[in-house]
């Protein structure tokens, strides 16, 4: 089990996703965040790509919360994972033709 310390600091990483994407820290992609309820038998909601990929690798480094639009491409093909989203980029119209 973790520490009340340690269950203290993963609240407070879970709350600073609120209303927020998460950044993969390897590739900068931003991903749709859901939420995880348990980890390592700790009932607390963290934060994960909606699209289920997986992060962080050897290194353990987590995601980072930002306002920036998803970038994810299976986030963004995703239904689930598009309603999640807080900030996405808005379908853009291609004119053709036009001098």
């Amino acid at each position: 089990m973790t520490s009340d310390r340690d269950q203290r600091k993963l609240r407070a990483y879970a709350r600073s996703f609120r209303k927020r994407n998460g950044q993969s820290p390897t590739t900068g992609t931003v991903h749709a965040v859901s939420v995880l309820a348990e980890w390592l038998g700790v009932q607390i909601a963290l934060p994960r790509p909606a699209c289920g990929t997986g992060i962080g690798g050897a290194t353990g480094n987590p995601m980072t919360a930002t306002t920036a639009n998803v970038s994810c491409l299976r986030c963004l093909a995703s239904p689930t994972a598009r309603k999640a989203a807080t900030h996405r980029p808005e379908p853009v119209q291609l004119v053709l033709g036009e001098e």
